[in-house]
């Protein structure tokens, strides 16, 4: 049994390029006894009803190693239980008072699903095979297995990996469960039926499973430092297609993403182009002693890529870029000086370099003081300003536009509901009318007929066939009552309601039910 692994941060790193044996171990698992693996978050104990999947789907291998009690326990259609050295499940219908076994409410249900062989956040990082994972910076592709990696899955543990499609992992060695695999063994132990328990096979039409080569080798180089391999091509764009979403959001203007890695920092990167006699432990050291001592909170990671033969990549980050930008910056300078007498102190030949911008959010320095600054402030006034006057000068021309189309609109009912109470009759009478309806006066009208110009005032009567002579026109006029609107009344419809109907489904799936009186408990 491992012991409980303690977790620390290292705030400054010296990158592990040039140590001999890293080892990368697998930390989920499916054991019985892993509260993350059932629904209530603790695992099953008193008069608990246990349920695994039921149906055809693949259920994981499931090691149980602790003895415990327990109402039911529905077991998988297809699955696989190993039972531990003196494990004990007991069955009963007495409920228990037990502080630390409290009511689940219903049934506990096993929900480990398998967890993605590229994922970082599954790794652990260690000196030793048995040693306590170190939470320490890495570049994202460099949290996955490497080419000169030592694998372990630690034994008297269960685990759901997948592997993907497509993609060939190298690894220097792998162990499962104390077991040292070779690249045919693993291959034929994943194809077995207790292998595709713990490395299922992908969906039909899915693509093929991907391989894993166990190379055995060491690095090369282990004074200028070795890569990792995963830092390009198929595996690095899964790698950050899963890992993505989790970055933290860069904390700086301009802010950079360093190669082989999949999140935006904030500080400085240098692409290094190494010469002969370099050594990655002094240059390291160089950099620690000299540049980050005593710089709490600002990491640098420093690694070998193979997108180039002779690239060494610096990373200095911290949360804000405030501190890492400034020390990022003293390095450059440094190694500038040291290429123009003949680059002896850092053994390189020519380096290129990018910093941050100015941090923001809580730490930056646009907040550090608590107040804006005077140009923030006029930018923000003016921007208001501009958005008021926009705001009010839309509202004014809806406003003109809606009084005009009003206003045309009164006048189209009137002139309909003149021509109306006129009937066909003479266009010269109804222009006279309708004038006379908008001046109402008399010498108005006589202004209007100047305006018409010499007319005869007279018509035949198409009705009673008796023409109007000058003298009883304007009595004509006069006799016509006063057209008034018509009134339109508002016309309005019932909006109909729908009724939504929900019908729903229960589907039942049987299982193979295990239960055993609580008088009858013993060992399974």
């Amino acid at each position: 049994m491992f012991s409980k692994d303690t977790f620390y941060l290292l705030l400054i790193v010296i990158h592990t390029g040039s140590v001999q044996s890293i080892y990368k171990r697998w930390k989920p698992n499916t054991n019985f006894e892993n509260p993350s693996n059932w629904n209530v978050g603790r695992v099953p104990c008193g008069s608990d009803i246990v349920k695994f999947a039921t149906g055809d789907a693949l259920s994981p291998t499931v090691y149980i190693q602790t003895n415990t009690s327990m109402k039911e326990l529905w077991l998988p259609m297809n699955g696989e239980m190993i039972f531990g050295d003196n494990s004990i499940l007991s069955f009963t219908d007495t409920a228990t008072d037990d502080a630390s076994c409290p009511d689940a409410d219903g049934e506990l249900e096993y929900i480990r699903g398998p967890k993605e062989w590229v994922d970082p956040d599954n790794w652990c990082y260690s000196q030793t095979e048995r040693g306590d994972c170190r939470d320490i910076p890495l570049l994202d592709s460099e949290k996955v297995p490497g080419l000169y990696d030592d694998v372990v899955f630690p034994p008297e543990k269960s685990f759901f990996v997948t592997l993907g499609v497509d993609m060939a992992f190298k690894v220097k060695s792998l162990k499962i469960s104390g077991s040292s695999m070779s690249t045919s063994s693993f291959k034929s132990f994943v194809q077995s039926a207790d292998g595709s328990r713990m490395f299922p096979s992908p969906n039909q039409g899915a693509g093929v499973l991907s391989s894993v080569t166990i190379s055995r080798t060491k690095c090369k180089t282990p004074k200028s430092g070795c890569s990792s391999g995963n830092d390009q091509g198929q595996i690095l764009d899964e790698i950050c297609k899963i890992y993505k979403d989790r970055c933290n959001r860069a904390r700086c203007q301009s802010s950079l993403t360093p190669l082989a890695s999949c999140c935006q920092i904030c500080g400085g990167l240098f692409n290094v182009t190494i010469d002969t006699g370099f050594n990655i432990t002094e240059f390291e050291s160089i950099l620690q002693t000299q540049f980050l001592t005593g710089k709490t909170g600002t990491e640098m990671i420093v690694s070998r890529l193979s997108i180039k033969e002779d690239l060494v990549q610096v990373v200095i980050r911290d949360k804000t870029g405030e501190v890492s930008t400034k020390t990022a910056m003293d390095i450059k300078k440094d190694m500038d000086n040291d290429l123009s007498r003949g680059g002896h102190k850092y053994a390189i030949s020519a380096v290129s370099f990018a910093v941050s911008g100015a941090g923001i959010g809580p730490n930056g320095p646009s907040a550090s003081t608590g107040k804006l600054g005077g140009g923030s402030i006029t930018g923000i006034v003016i921007g208001i300003l501009i958005a008021v006057a926009i705001v009010g000068l839309v509202l004014y021309l809806l406003n003109v536009n809606n009084r005009r189309n009003l206003r045309n609109r009164v006048n189209r009912l009137t002139q309909s509901a003149s021509n109306a109470t006129m009937g066909g009759g003479n266009p010269i009478t109804r222009r006279i009318q309708t004038l006379r309806h908008n001046f109402n006066r008399d010498d108005d009208l006589q202004s209007i007929g100047t305006e018409l110009g010499t007319i005869n005032t007279s018509f035949e009567n198409q009705m009673f066939g008796e023409p109007l002579d000058d003298r009883n026109i304007q009595d004509f006029h006069l006799s016509l009552s006063e057209s008034q609107p018509p009134t339109f009344d508002r016309l309005g419809f019932d909006n109909p309601l729908y009724d939504t109907k929900e019908s729903g489904s229960t589907v039942k799936e049987s299982s193979k039910k295990k239960k055993k009186d609580a008088g009858d408990g013993g060992h399974l």
